[in-house]
């Protein structure tokens, strides 16, 4: 993964850690495959991605998770 998306080699790991507890915390089920598939995810403030999922809710999409984890790079 180093080798195609050198950019996450920046990343300390505890923040790699961090990030993996809380996308599992706010319901994703496989945030390695998540980040491996789109790593800038962890550039993304955790805030920011609740209040996406906050915001689907609030425009009638019931599993906002879902949506998000089908296509990452778009959120």
């Amino acid at each position: 993964m180093i080798t195609s998306k050198p950019a996450i080699s920046s990343y300390a790991i505890d923040n790699i850690r961090g990030k993996i507890a809380n996308l599992r915390e706010l319901g994703f089920t496989d945030p390695v495959k998540m980040i491996t598939s789109n790593p800038p995810i962890l550039g993304l403030a955790i805030d920011n991605i609740r209040g996406k999922i906050t915001d689907l809710r609030e425009l009638g999409f019931t599993d906002p998770v879902k949506i998000i984890t089908s296509n990452p790079g778009r959120y």
